[in-house]
This record gives C-alpha cells, sequence and structure tokens, in this order.
C-alpha cells in the first residue's frame, strides 16, 4: 500500500468486541424530508451497548472534500447478529482486528431528478454537519 496521508480516501473495518459502544440511530424518514438536523431533533435513538462484539465501518474523507461529505472519519457500527448498530459516538474496543483500504480513485453518480437540478447546495450547512456527526452545537 501506498504511504498514508491526510489527502487520501480511506475505509476501514475493524471487527472485534468492544466494552462499550454508543451509538445513535435515527428512524426512517418520509417525504417531504426534513434536514437532518431537524430529523435527529425529532426521530433519533441512543444506545449504550456493553460487552457486545461486531464491525465498525469508516470512512475518511480529506478536508479538501469537506464540500462533498464531512472530512475526517466517519464510523458506523452493526453488532454481529446484526440486530444492533448505528453512528458511533464514543467505543472502548475490548480486541478486535482493523482492515484498511486507501481508495486513490472513486465514481461519483449524481441524481437526475428535479429535486437534485432545484437544490441550493450554496447554503452553509457547516454547523448541520457538526450537530448531527457530533450531536454537539
Amino acid at each position: 500500500m501506498a504511504e498514508l496521508g491526510i489527502n487520501n480516501f480511506y475505509a476501514v473495518r475493524i471487527d472485534g468486541t468492544f466494552d462499550k459502544m454508543n451509538v445513535r440511530s435515527e428512524y426512517k424518514q418520509e417525504k417531504p424530508y426534513p434536514t437532518i438536523v431537524e430529523a435527529l431533533a425529532a426521530d433519533q435513538t441512543f444506545f449504550d451497548l456493553e460487552k457486545v462484539e461486531g464491525s465498525m465501518v469508516g470512512v475518511y474523507c480529506p478536508p479538501y472534500a469537506a464540500d462533498m461529505n464531512s472530512a475526517g472519519w466517519h464510523f458506523h457500527f452493526v453488532t454481529a447478529d446484526r440486530t444492533q448498530g448505528g453512528h458511533v459516538f464514543d467505543c472502548v474496543v475490548n480486541k478486535a482486528m482493523a482492515t484498511i483500504d486507501q481508495t486513490k480513485e472513486f465514481d461519483l453518480a449524481l441524481p437526475g431528478s428535479q429535486k437534485f437540478e432545484s437544490t441550493d447546495f450554496t447554503v452553509d450547512r457547516t454547523a448541520d454537519v457538526k450537530k448531527a456527526e457530533t450531536n454537539e452545537d
């Protein structure tokens, strides 16, 4: 693998046992879809899992891609029996094995819908993303 650096995209999978796993899941949304902040304000549940086996999957987006996706690491977790999981806020690893992929290229497919064509993507959503990712204002 090439040298790891902050300007590449990465995917990591961590399989193991976790002494603690704090995750959040939101409920299925219906049209007209609320913003992420509106959805999380009304429809999210936090789970504190202990002594749990499962897989944590993370994606790293470099800082220059911040307008396209959340910059930095973003992790999700699912239990080994696939019955619980969500966006990871905190965890304590007991024993795990990690695999990492350095992604040098990817394809981006844009929707062909009228909704996509008319959405104003110039609105600064930095605060919304921070709230969604960290649950902090």
